[in-house]
């Protein structure tokens, strides 16, 4: 195998270029040069990029969690009494069951119908599904860990904003109801 030496490579002549006049440049361009692709494009303003909110702890995530059962309480405890009262008992019911309470607090009726002990064991058992509404402590610790555990895992942040919610639904609700019994007439 035969190798040429470098330098005799390198010695040898190189063919002759013409150098380019301005009749060559027309040739080879028809169209005349954009200046403008030779200018500094401006560089784009950098976007503002918000810090990363700090993720809660756990103990945080209990508290909302306990927040939205303590707003979640307090609604239903406004409404489903009314709720419950709606269903179990009519219109008449209700002037009747007041009828009596009255003659029972003036002691006037001693003796009460099949009927109207009826309807004071239908009240009673009202009460009772009253009492009953409000979570217990118990409840409450049983639900705050696992809506706790929930509320981490898709980073929910409720906020003081709940209890504003839970506060005015307390506040207001109460003065809607009786609108909301008339309704029905």
């Amino acid at each position: 195998m035969n190798i040429p030496n470098l330098i005799d490579v390198l010695k040898a002549e190189t063919e002759q270029k013409q150098k380019p006049t301005e009749e060559n440049t027309q040739q080879q361009s028809a169209t005349p040069p954009n200046f403008d692709d030779f200018l500094d494009e401006p560089e784009p303003e950098p976007e503002k990029v918000e810090p990363p909110k700090p993720k809660l702890s756990l103990s945080d995530h209990n508290k909302s969690a306990e927040m939205f059962i303590m707003t979640v309480d307090g609604l239903q405890t406004i409404s489903l009494p009314w709720l419950y009262q709606k269903t179990l008992f009519k219109k008449s019911e209700l002037e009747e069951l007041k009828a009596i309470k009255l003659a029972l607090k003036e002691k006037t009726e001693t003796s009460l119908t099949q009927k109207q002990l009826v309807l004071l064991d239908k009240y009673s058992t009202y009460e009772e599904l009253k009492e009953g509404v409000s979570f217990s402590k118990d409840e409450i610790e049983l639900l705050k860990g696992p809506l706790g555990k929930v509320f981490e895992k898709y980073d929910v942040d409720l906020g003081p904003e709940i209890l504003l919610f839970g506060a005015v639904a307390a506040v207001m609700l109460p003065r809607y109801i009786p609108f909301l019994s008339n309704l029905e007439e």
